[in-house]
């Protein structure tokens, strides 16, 4: 995997990343469990949905990632 220097980094334009990246999130040391863990964004199964869908739908509902800029 390859690490995006700050200069070569764009700013607040995840779309012209031309490389695979992966996303984690940090949870909350508020929170009643999981405090603090680092984790993808995942919440709860809806209507039987895949595990596609869910990661889609809830990486929208936690940091605003829209779906259709994510490949899986």
């Amino acid at each position: 995997m390859t690490n995006i220097t700050a200069k070569d980094s764009p700013k607040n334009d995840a779309e012209a990343i031309t490389q695979p990246w992966l996303l984690l999130t940090h949870r909350s040391y508020e929170l009643r469990s999981h405090r603090g863990e680092i984790c993808f964004p995942r919440g709860r199964v809806e209507n039987n949905e895949p595990n596609e869908e869910i990661a889609l739908r809830e990486s929208f509902e936690e940091i605003n990632l829209l779906p259709a800029a994510v490949e899986i």
